[in-house]
């Protein structure tokens, strides 16, 4: 059995890698967003940080490496597998979230559908040089994405690439 003095200092070592280890990821994560200052940077982060269900709205934040002004379709549908043999009709909504300081958010109002209710869902993000308003935004990822590079990218065969990523998720409430 251990002593108090041992469980104290078991205790204060578990809270010092829980630190050191939240610090590391903090400094990563500061390392991938410093990114987007540069000019010529690559650009390949796009993280889903919350998906929150409040008050009937669907609260969804992230972060990214993305400059500035860029715009950001957000997609929230129910889940399905790929395999699944029911009815392909989107259930989902789309809103766009723009970039400011490497993080972006939007909200919307939840659908009361009864398939919809149920989830899990599938958060959908997507950036295109495509859907780009802001030419400064283009400037900086090349009008047809040249500086996006990472796993997220996606090359399209009419000759862009677009930054995307899809995760299965719960809303929290």
């Amino acid at each position: 059995m251990l002593s108090p003095k041992n469980k104290t200092l078991r205790l204060t070592a578990l809270l010092l890698v829980i630190a050191i280890s939240g610090l590391v990821i903090y400094l990563l994560l500061a390392n991938v967003l410093n990114k987007a200052e540069s000019p010529r940077g690559e650009y390949s982060a796009l993280i889903l940080e919350r998906v929150v269900l409040k008050d009937g709205m669907i609260d969804i934040s992230g972060l990214t490496d993305l400059p500035d002004s860029a715009l950001i379709n957000v997609n929230v549908d129910v889940w399905r597998p790929t395999s699944a043999a029911i009815d392909d009709t989107p259930l989902g909504i789309d809103a766009e979230a723009i970039v400011e300081d490497g993080k972006f958010k939007t909200a919307f109002s939840f659908l009361q559908r009864p398939a919809f209710v149920s989830g899990p869902y599938k958060v959908s993000l997507l950036f295109s040089p495509r859907a780009q308003r802001n030419p400064t935004v283009l400037e900086k990822v090349g009008s047809n994405g040249e500086h996006l590079n990472g796993p997220l990218v996606r090359d399209y065969e009419l000759g862009f690439k677009t930054l995307t990523l899809t995760v299965k998720t719960t809303l929290t409430r």
